[in-house]
């Protein structure tokens, strides 16, 4: 039971694998009859584009093991149990106790 944990990621690696062999296959960025494909290839060097998607990789990553030391903090220290506070003190005349009960005839 505990391996299907390991598949939840697998919907979003789903979800986001089809959407890029979508897009790329039918190649949204071309204008057909006014843009040949190679007009609408980058001249970005793979360097470049190697060196952005490791600091994405990277920045996430540490955003991510963060959020999950958190995260398991949090439940690792449970909920906080509070007493309920006091009722305030009551100066405007009202007594909790009878007025003979006090003494006062």
């Amino acid at each position: 039971l505990r391996g299907w944990l390991l598949t939840i990621p697998a919907a979003y690696i789903a979800i986001e694998a089809g959407w890029l062999v979508r897009e790329v296959g039918r190649q949204p960025w071309i204008v057909y009859g006014m843009m040949r494909t190679s007009h609408g290839a980058s001249n970005v060097p793979v360097a470049v584009l190697q060196w952005s998607l490791l600091s994405y990789i990277v920045f996430y990553s540490v955003i991510g093991v963060a959020a999950l030391v958190f995260m398991r903090g949090v439940l690792r220290k449970g909920p906080v149990f509070e007493d309920p506070p006091h009722p305030p003190a009551r100066h405007t005349g009202i007594h909790s106790q009878p007025v003979v009960a006090q003494g006062s005839h």
